[in-house]
């Protein structure tokens, strides 16, 4: 990135003088002649010489800039070219917008398509009250160990892709975002991509010195397809609550839930396939709420309800060679194990899956065994190969055979929701289980990290990949949600998912997230930013994950708002029933079941620890806001709250182990301020304070 401060020193030199402004209204932005942003203010106050910039990588500038200036909107154009000939227009508008400035870059190829990293450049300089922050879960370290996100920190050469490139990849971001403060001055302001924005593979490269990249790959630049992007500075003060709340009011559609139903199924949950007689009162006490069913009702992975008379028996995947029950279910089995639960008061979620079919599939393809084409779904080799599956399999760049990329469970293939005939068997699939399954509160989509593939058999338009063209299985979700989301929610049934790809832009059509590796910690804190206005649940795998400290693992689920997978009967690759293990569940159930509803208050400044060493956070819900207090080390704590629509005539703390709260008044009300002085117990406490 040090390559850049060359360019950028000469940028501020050039263009320092011949300068319009761009203004919202507390932001005004200073832009050259060339279309650049040499400076920033908030209001009449000079903040710092921002200097930003986008260009496609590897490219010279051939043109002239063309300006033009309208009311409330400045547009600059110019021509690039690549050393091979291949050419481009830039276009930038900056638009004010009502409490931040809008940026808009358009590119177009002249020729035959290609692609180059678009890079968005911003230069900050550092001070030594300088800080950043963005949606980190590791804030790149790599160790295991639990590191709180919610902490801002002095500018650091980090790599960070938007949804990492594998299921545990440190460094990662969740949210196109990055937050930059003074300290001492208590200002700053967040540089946020919009989530709406088609955005295939991003980079947010950040380095000592001040140095910001958004570099955007494998886009495909050609004169049929123009590439959108949006970009918003807005200013706030020195508190990372400021770019969230922007983000989340923004863009609600990524952060809320669209079914109303999804507070009253997200609980803890279970992943399970025994149907036996659950122990209801232990349940309730550890806040259980749904069971996603583990995948063993179907027959393989995709044919998830069979297309036979409801009362007609088929023989369930032995997964390992192990069966469930006597091995075979039937669509009037699944709906009275479904019924069952919901008259105990508990909802089940259906196990789908867009991105993977069969078990056991081998290649070269074998013989066909069905006679008649009705019968090819009975085995999942006749379903992958001679059906109109196999127009889905993926196949990888320079892969030297046919053979179909294999997922790492039990043998089944990775297929592209995309493809128009399997998006119809899907989309069959799910009306399914609305006609058939009435007891059932929806699915739960399993195994999004294949989104991060490309279907070189496809072509999206949008995608150039390895020089090719292709379709990314990103924009094929994109796709398939936009019909099989309100097929959904029309039927009054919910939409889980088990996300691994950790990007907000695929959460539109979700309603929580049920991640498999929330038992890690930096996956805990990147599904922690996907679900600021959505339930979210952690998977725990065994007691294991409990050590060192149960308390502290059960306190950092409470302080970022998610909830706990139970001890349950049957779990499958998650934690079982065992007396040890299920006395920490019941300690801090009632603290969970108060987390029902709950969303992220983001208004800046509306949290303060005043003394004691302690981690904090506030969620709401529409009855009260719960404050967490967490990890303390000392044993009391003291908090000031701002600005919260109540005035504090009821409010309890809640402790782990004992079930009922105890009730508290502040200790001090100034305007809109109220400071509490609270015991803590086992480092811990839940304040619960009433709406007025």
């Amino acid at each position: 990135m040090k390559s850049y401060y060359f360019l950028i020193c000469s940028i501020v030199i050039f263009f320092s003088c011949n300068k319009t402004e761009i203004k919202s209204d507390c932001l005004t932005a200073s832009l050259s002649e060339n279309g650049f942003i040499s400076d920033i203010y908030f209001g009449q106050k000079k903040n710092s010489q921002v200097i930003a910039f986008t260009r496609p990588e590897g490219c010279r500038q051939i043109s002239e800039c063309h300006y033009l200036s309208k009311k409330g909107k400045i547009e600059f154009e110019r021509i690039f070219e690549d050393s091979a000939g291949n050419s481009c227009k830039l276009t930038e508008r900056f638009i004010s917008s009502p409490g931040s400035v809008v940026w808009e870059i358009e590119i177009q190829g002249n020729g035959s398509p290609w692609t180059t990293p678009i890079e968005t450049v911003v230069h900050y300089p550092v001070t030594e009250h300088s800080a950043y922050w963005t949606t980190w879960p590791a804030m790149g370290k790599n160790d295991g160990e639990w590191r709180d996100p919610l902490c801002i920190k002095p500018f650091e050469d980090l790599k960070l892709s938007y949804g990492g490139t594998e299921i545990l990849n440190p460094n990662s971001i969740v949210i196109p975002m990055i937050s930059i403060f003074e300290k001492d001055q208590n200002k700053g302001f967040t540089i946020l991509q919009s989530p709406q924005d088609t955005i295939l593979d991003l980079r947010l490269l950040t380095d000592q010195s001040g140095h910001i990249v958004f570099k955007r790959e494998n886009h495909k630049i050609s004169k049929d397809n123009v590439i959108h992007f949006r970009m918003h500075i807005y200013p706030h003060i020195a508190d990372w609550r400021g770019g969230l709340d922007f983000c989340t009011k923004t863009y609600p559609r990524y952060f809320n839930p669209v079914s109303a139903r999804t507070d009253t199924v997200a609980g803890c949950g279970a992943y399970s396939s025994w149907e036996g007689e659950p122990d209801t009162a232990k349940l309730n006490k550890m806040g259980f709420s749904f069971n996603w069913k583990a995948t063993f009702d179907f027959p393989y992975m995709g044919m998830f309800l069979p297309e036979v008379p409801a009362h007609e028996r088929w023989e369930r995947y032995h997964q390992g060679g192990v069966k469930v029950g006597n091995g075979y279910t039937s669509v009037d089995d699944i709906e009275r194990y479904m019924k069952r639960m919901k008259d105990m008061g508990y909802h089940v979620l259906c196990y789908f899956n867009l991105t993977e079919a069969g078990n056991n599939i081998v290649y070269p393809a074998p013989r066909r065994k069905a006679k008649e084409d009705k019968d090819l779904w009975r085995t999942p080799n006749d379903f992958v190969y001679y059906t109109n599956v196999c127009k889905a399999l993926l196949k990888r760049y320079g892969a030297e055979n046919d053979s179909p990329v294999y997922s790492n469970w039990e043998d089944c293939v990775v297929v592209d929701p995309g493809e128009e005939n399997y998006k119809t068997h899907l989309l069959t699939q799910a009306r399914r289980h609305i006609d058939y399954l009435p007891s059932s509160s929806g699915l739960c989509i399993d195994r999004l990290d294949w989104l991060r593939e490309y279907n070189i058999k496809g072509d999206d338009g949008i995608s150039w990949k390895d020089n090719v063209p292709s379709r990314s299985l990103l924009i094929s979700w994109k796709e398939i949600m936009k019909e099989l989301g309100p097929v959904i929610h029309k039927s009054g049934r919910v939409i889980f998912a088990n996300v691994l790809t950790p990007r907000i832009d695929i959460l539109e059509h979700i309603d929580a997230v049920y991640d498999e590796y929330g038992h890690i910690p930096l996956s805990l804190n990147r599904s922690a930013f996907m679900t600021l206005r959505k339930p979210l649940i952690a998977w725990t795998s065994s007691a294991n994950d409990f050590k060192p400290d149960p308390d502290h693992y059960f306190q950092r689920h409470l302080y970022l708002g998610a909830f706990l997978t139970v001890p349950y009967p049957g779990n499958d690759h998650t934690i079982l029933p065992n007396p040890e293990t299920e006395k920490y569940y019941i300690d801090y159930g009632t603290m969970l079941k108060a987390l029902k509803g709950k969303k992220w208050v983001l208004k800046p400044d509306v949290l303060k620890i005043n003394k004691g060493e302690a981690k904090a956070n506030i969620f709401e819900n529409e009855e009260s806001y719960q404050v967490i207090i967490a990890l303390g080390q000392d044993e009391r704590s003291s908090v000031s709250l701002t600005g919260l629509d109540s005035d504090y005539s009821v409010c309890k703390i809640l402790y782990p182990g004992e079930e009922n709260g105890v009730s508290v008044r502040p200790a001090s009300i100034n305007r809109e301020m109220a400071t509490f002085d609270i015991p803590l117990k086992r480092g811990c406490a839940m304040l619960i304070i009433d709406k007025n």
